[in-house]
C-alpha cells in the first residue's frame, strides 16, 4: 500500500510523559486566577447564546477568510494559516462537555505554540454548530489564557455560503437529501461535514474527544490508522484545500451513503477510497503505481499510536487507574482519542478515576479545564454515553436575534 507509513514509536514512561507538560506549569498561575474568576469546581457555567451577530467579532479575520480564493486557493499549504475544525451538532441547545473543553483546550496549546514560535502564522480555531449554541464559561477562560479565539460557524450561515461558492456540488445534494436523518443522525452530519470542511478551506478537523499531547509538526495531509492495515480513522485529519483524497472520499461518500449503519460513512468509508485509489494491483497482486492519483504520495498514514493508542473495546483503560497501568504512549503519540460517542456502550465509563490515563493528561494538557470543573466534570456526558442518536430538527431555523 502506498503513501508514508511512520513505524517504530518508542514508548514513553510515566516521568517522560509528564516532561512534555512542563512548559504547562508556566500556565498554571493565570489558570488559578482564571478560576478563582469564573467556577467552583464541578460545574460548567453556561455563557452566552452565540447568533449571527456574534461572528461580526472576527479580530483574525477567520471567519472572513473563509471562501475567500484570494486568501486560500487550491491546494494552499498551511503556512500562514491554519484552520482547525471542530464539529458539535446535538437536539437541542448544544453546549461543550468537560471532556471535549479539554480536547479544545489541548488543541488551544499545542497550536498556540506553533503561533508563538512562528509568528506569521495565524491560527484559526472552528466549531461548526446550530445559533443555539451554548458557550461554557471556560471558552472565554481558554480565549484568555491562550490568546486564541473559538470562532463559531453557525450552521444556517455556513450552509448558505457553501452554496454560493458550489463546491463539491455532490456533497450539498446529499444534505437536501435528507438521507443523513435516518439512523445514527448526528453521526451522519459529522462524518459528512467534516469532508466539506477540510476540501473546502483545508486545514485539520479533529473530534473534540481527542486530548491533544503534541503538535503533529510539518505534516500537511494526513489520517491514522486505527488498527494497522484494518481502518483508517477520521477522528483525527488534515488535507491541503481541494486535496484529492479529500474529493474522491466525499464522492465515494455521497455515492454509498447508509446512515443506519455505524461506522460505514466513517472510516470504512475513507479507507475503501485510499484501497481503490492507492492500493491498485496487476493479476498477480503487484502495485501499480502508474495507475494512481498523485496524492496517493502526498498523504501520510499515521501509525495507530499517533491517535488511538487505546483501541476503543479497551477504553476503561483511559479512565480506570488500575486497567490504565499498561497504557503507554509513544513518542509519535500526538493526540489520545477518548472515545466517548460509542454506537452502544462499550466497557461502560461512569467516572474519571484519580491518576487515571485521562487524569494524568488532562493535568498536562488542559489545566485550566480540570481546575474550573474539576475531575468529576470530565466524565462522558449522559448522552454520549447512551450513544442516543435524534434528528436535530432545527438544523435550519432562523438563527436568533441576539
Amino acid at each position: 500500500m502506498r503513501g508514508r507509513f511512520r513505524r517504530g514509536a518508542p514508548r514513553l514512561d510515566g516521568a517522560t510523559m509528564a516532561g512534555h507538560g512542563r512548559s504547562v506549569l508556566a500556565l498554571l498561575a493565570l489558570a488559578a486566577l482564571a478560576a478563582a474568576c469564573a467556577l467552583l469546581p464541578g460545574a460548567a457555567a453556561a455563557g452566552p447564546h452565540f447568533g449571527a451577530a456574534d461572528q461580526n467579532y472576527d479580530p483574525q479575520g477567520c471567519i472572513a477568510r473563509l471562501f475567500d480564493e484570494e486568501s486560500s486557493g487550491p491546494n494552499t499549504l498551511p503556512t500562514h494559516v491554519t484552520n482547525i475544525f471542530f464539529v458539535k451538532v446535538a437536539p437541542e441547545f448544544p453546549t461543550l462537555d468537560g471532556d471535549e473543553l479539554c480536547g479544545l483546550e489541548s488543541a488551544m496549546r499545542v497550536f498556540s505554540k506553533q503561533q508563538l514560535e512562528h509568528p506569521n502564522i495565524t491560527v484559526c480555531v472552528y466549531l461548526l454548530t446550530t445559533s443555539d449554541f451554548i458557550a461554557p464559561s471556560t471558552v472565554e477562560s481558554l480565549h484568555q489564557l491562550y490568546g486564541m479565539r473559538l470562532n463559531v460557524l453557525i450552521w444556517e450561515d455556513y450552509m448558505a455560503r457553501w452554496r454560493r461558492a458550489g463546491t463539491i456540488p455532490h456533497m450539498i445534494n446529499w444534505f437536501d437529501s435528507g438521507k443523513w436523518k435516518n439512523g445514527f443522525v448526528l453521526n451522519n452530519l459529522s462524518n459528512g461535514m467534516r469532508l466539506a470542511l477540510l476540501y473546502n478551506h483545508g486545514g485539520a478537523y479533529f473530534d473534540l474527544d481527542i486530548v491533544h499531547v503534541r503538535h503533529p509538526n510539518n505534516m500537511t495531509n494526513f489520517i491514522s490508522w486505527q488498527l494497522t492495515g484494518d481502518l483508517l480513522n477520521n477522528a483525527a485529519l488534515r488535507f491541503q484545500r481541494h486535496f484529492g483524497y479529500m474529493e474522491m472520499a466525499s464522492k465515494r461518500f455521497a455515492e454509498n451513503f447508509n446512515g443506519k449503519v455505524w461506522g460505514h460513512n466513517g472510516p470504512k468509508r475513507l479507507t475503501e477510497t485510499y484501497r481503490e485509489f492507492c492500493n491498485v494491483t496487476a493479476p498477480d497482486g503487484t502495485l501499480q503505481p502508474e495507475r494512481m492519483p498523485r496524492w496517493c504520495d502526498d498523504m501520510v498514514l499515521l501509525p495507530p499510536q499517533a491517535y488511538y493508542p487505546v483501541y476503543y473495546k479497551q477504553r476503561i483503560q483511559l479512565y480506570a487507574e488500575a486497567e490504565g497501568r499498561a497504557v503507554q504512549l509513544g513518542a509519535d503519540t500526538y493526540g489520545v482519542h477518548l472515545w466517548k460517542a460509542m454506537k452502544k456502550k462499550v466497557s461502560h465509563v461512569s467516572v474519571v478515576e484519580v491518576d487515571s490515563v485521562f487524569h494524568k493528561l488532562a493535568r498536562q494538557v488542559c489545566p485550566l479545564t480540570l481546575i474550573e470543573l474539576g475531575l468529576e466534570g470530565l466524565r462522558p456526558s449522559r448522552f454520549a454515553e447512551t450513544g442516543v442518536q435524534t434528528t436535530p430538527e432545527k438544523l435550519n431555523r432562523p438563527v436568533k436575534k441576539p
